[in-house]
């Protein structure tokens, strides 16, 4: 889905490029998804599109506009705006210079924020800056509290690329929009490049809906079937298995802190591993992968690693994680489409033993994870661990951060079943991941619909 957007917005930008409509006309035939038959295109008509994984490119893929730029990477000529930004809120605190809704991500100043960062404006050189100066505070704040690193980008050779949260792996040729990739850029002390400019821009709704035909697959749309209905006019059906399954949920196991967590999910390994039965730990972020894999190298446990920045024989990897004695630690595993099969003797042994080392902020990603063992009729088992540093109940579950805190025995693991409070968190998360879908599906539409008036107007 991403390069079909992608081909769309590039035969979209050609047609501008010769295109002498009237004021609006070639941004309303853009969101309407017309036709120019004087451009050449990549991409045919709209007839039928069928996705796989749909859940994945329909719903958690859809939280940000595709979005076309122009520019070649040069320096920033306002690079001491965003290195004065990143100093001046360096000392920042909560709730004195800014306020904070960490579920929704929003940052504004308070008065004195504002007034500290207008004291500094004339340092800015505010008069070259492209938007004003305490955006550019904004964006500093952002980058410090909300963006990590080996999380959501990784530093590769002096620039920042960013992670795909759905998938995990690594985009070079994507940037954070408004200033923010270069406040990331700051914040790791990386040179500071020009921002792109915005060509075309069009919402994953929008695109998929062009399509007079649309269906998909998956085995994990049955908790969203009203947005579904709502967005793209589909109905969900679920189909029966082929096969009983096998799966064996075990207990989810909690702790007081991630490190106690990864001891604990190692040690898993070990004993699990000791038997022959093979092994998936499919991980939320690349810092934890790595975290993990530094434990399993000094017990020592043979392992492999696939976390983004080894995914050129990914299908390779996956493919093999079911053979006896395997040990493979993964990142999100949504969308990574190889079947594991069982390699001889793997079922006799129980199966694939799939571990998940975070819950993550949607319970379809995590029942993708979970999905990845006793498929076709085969064993297979699952467990979860969890700590009080997971970013899921960090944002949307407080309470339940401080029970794990204080409630962690000598090993740091807490005694207990709290699935209930994650199970809240991730409605929470879910529910806001949707309203940021509704609102930008409103803004397309709100957008279609002045420039359709504009273009009316000058007819």
């Amino acid at each position: 889905g991403y390069e079909f957007g992608f081909d769309y917005l590039r035969d979209q930008a050609a047609q501008r490029s010769v295109s002498q409509s009237r004021l609006g006309e070639s941004y309303r035939k853009l969101l309407n998804g017309m036709r120019d038959t004087n451009v050449d295109r990549v991409q045919r008509g709209f007839s039928f599109a069928v996705v796989d994984e749909i859940d994945s490119v329909l719903l958690d893929e859809a939280n940000s506009p595709l979005l076309l730029s122009l520019g070649a990477p040069s320096p920033a000529r306002n690079t001491q705006a965003f290195m004065l930004a990143k100093s001046l809120v360096g000392e920042w605190h909560a709730g004195r210079e800014y306020r904070l809704d960490s579920a929704t991500r929003n940052i504004s100043l308070t008065n004195l924020g504002l007034k500290l960062a207008n004291a500094q404006a004339e340092r800015a050189e505010t008069r070259g800056l492209e938007r004003p100066w305490p955006i550019y505070v904004e964006q500093a704040l952002r980058a410090r509290l909300f963006f990590q690193r080996d999380v959501d980008y990784i530093v590769s050779d002096g620039r920042i690329d960013i992670v795909d949260q759905n998938t995990g792996r690594i985009f070079a040729d994507r940037s954070w929009a408004e200033g923010l990739h270069q406040a990331v850029q700051a914040k790791e002390g990386v040179p500071i490049l020009s921002e792109n400019k915005p060509l075309v821009r069009i919402s994953r709704q929008r695109f998929i809906r062009l399509y007079q035909g649309l269906c998909g697959m998956t085995g994990t749309a049955t908790g969203s079937a009203e947005e579904f209905r709502s967005t793209y006019r589909l109905s969900v059906t679920a189909i029966p298995l082929r096969k009983p399954s096998l799966r064996k949920h075990l207990p989810t196991r909690w702790f007081a802190d991630g490190e106690s967590k990864l001891r604990a999910v190692a040690d898993e390994i070990l004993r699990i591993h000791a038997t022959g039965q093979p092994v998936l730990v499919g991980a939320r972020t690349i810092s934890s992968t790595e975290a993990l894999v530094k434990i399993l190298q000094a017990l020592p446990i043979p392992h492999r690693l696939l976390n983004g920045k080894q995914d050129a024989d990914e299908a390779a990897v996956i493919g093999e994680a079911g053979q006896v004695g395997g040990v493979t630690v993964a990142t999100n595993m949504a969308g990574r489409g190889t079947d594991i099969r069982l390699g001889n003797g793997a079922a006799e042994l129980g199966g694939l033993y799939v571990i998940g080392v975070e819950c993550h902020e949607s319970a379809r990603v995590d029942r993708q994870l979970i999905g990845r063992s006793a498929r076709q009729g085969d064993p297979g088992t699952c467990r979860f661990f969890v700590s009080a540093d997971d970013e899921v109940l960090r944002r949307y579950s407080p309470a339940l951060v401080r029970r794990l805190k204080h409630g962690g025995n000598e090993s740091g693991e807490v005694l207990g079943d709290f699935s209930n409070f994650v199970t809240r968190a991730q409605k929470r998360a879910e529910f806001a991941s949707a309203g940021l879908r509704r609102q930008l599906m409103a803004h397309d539409d709100w957008m279609g619909g002045v420039l359709s008036a504009l273009a009316g107007r000058a007819e």
